[in-house]
């Protein structure tokens, strides 16, 4: 279904990740996939945003596939400029404070 659904992993032959670790190993892989890593967590971290995008209310075109592409460009997008970094980091701010 992932291969169809975007072409998110279909370049990696329809191959998942799924991750286990502890916080620590969480954290490592987020930090990594911020600062540009590409890879499976990558693609699902994408195809998953392009399905909130879609969740969100906003009506899709006739072609779901289409519409989620176009998800996840703008996910895409929000990773490589930083906007996701720099919310995680508001985010983190805003939570930990006394």
């Amino acid at each position: 279904m992932a291969e169809v659904i975007a072409g998110v992993p279909a370049e990696r032959g329809g191959s998942s990740l799924v991750f286990r670790g502890d916080a620590a190993q969480a954290a490592d892989v987020v930090r990594r996939l911020l600062a540009g890593e590409r890879g499976a967590v990558r693609d699902i971290v994408l195809l998953n945003a392009a399905a909130l995008v879609a969740a969100d209310g906003a009506p899709p075109t006739a072609d779901l596939t289409a519409f989620l592409g176009k998800g996840v460009e703008r996910a895409a997008a929000a990773v490589d400029s930083g906007a996701a970094a720099d919310l995680l980091a508001r985010w983190a701010r805003a939570t930990t404070r006394a």
